[in-house]
């Protein structure tokens, strides 16, 4: 601005950019640009205690975390470099130098205990992933509406999932949690079946109008076992009259509940 009217400059805006210029006190850099923090750990669902590091491109900058959702401040906790991550939580993180702050870095890490991994014979669609096969089991259900990102949606395919433990468990019941919407084509599926090794109980779910969440429930009275299937079939296509009619059916599904 000063050189657009010939005028001389103060000499603490040489070389500075615009904001700082304006909101720099004598010795306090409130203007100061610091980089925001990078974490060793994504967004996922884990199986296994995780160490958790976040650092700065920035070597004189302090990053300072919270672990109940709230936001850093100069006064947090201050990081620790491989800090392990055993229990489900958000952690948020921001880097300090002198008065200026960071953006917040935000993890969302979601543990999962007692199983070690989830694997489908077929993927679902790429547009109703949910958190991918391990949020079949993280215990966050999802709402009747079907974008909701907690639900897992198949396209004229079944749902085959495959839970593996990490001990033998006695399970007592399982219940799977689908969404039924047949204005959108999604229905309840025709049949769910446990397979359990050497034994398989198939229970036929029947037709609903209605829209909402249901839950299928099969009782095991405490049978062992370190590995569960469960397979439920698609209706196919949507039947005649029905929104959709003659196109593929969809089958959504959130959670496999074992207990």
């Amino acid at each position: 601005i000063a050189w657009l009217f010939h005028l001389t400059p103060p000499q603490e805006w040489i070389a500075r950019p615009v904001l700082g210029a304006f909101t720099e006190n004598r010795g306090v850099n409130v203007g100061s640009y610091v980089p925001k923090p990078h974490c060793s750990v994504k967004d996922s669902i884990y199986t296994q205690i995780t160490p958790l590091t976040f650092v700065s491109k920035d070597p004189n900058a302090v990053i300072r975390w919270t672990f109940d959702g709230s936001e850093p401040t100069a006064s947090s906790e201050r990081s620790v470099r491989g800090t392990p991550l055993a229990h489900s939580t958000i952690v948020k993180a921001a880097a300090f130098q002198g008065s200026s702050r960071s953006a917040t870095a935000v993890v969302n890490f979601v543990k999962v205990d007692g199983v070690t991994g989830v694997t489908l014979a077929r993927p679902p669609s790429s547009k109703y992933a949910a958190a991918g096969p391990l949020s079949l089991v993280d215990g966050k259900g999802g709402t009747v509406n079907y974008r909701d990102k907690h639900w897992m949606g198949f396209e004229g395919d079944d749902l085959e999932a495959t839970i593996e433990f990490d001990t033998e468990r006695e399970l007592r019941t399982v219940s799977v949690e689908f969404l039924q919407n047949i204005n959108s084509w999604i229905y309840l599926p025709v049949s769910v079946e446990f397979q359990l090794p050497g034994d398989t109980i198939r229970i036929i779910v029947p037709p609903s109008d209605s829209t909402g969440i249901v839950r299928v429930t099969k009782d095991f009275g405490g049978v062992k076992t370190r590995v569960l299937r469960v397979k439920a079939g698609n209706i196919g296509l949507c039947p005649a009259g029905q929104p959709g009619a003659g196109q593929k059916g969809w089958i959504f599904v959130d959670e496999i509940i074992t207990e």
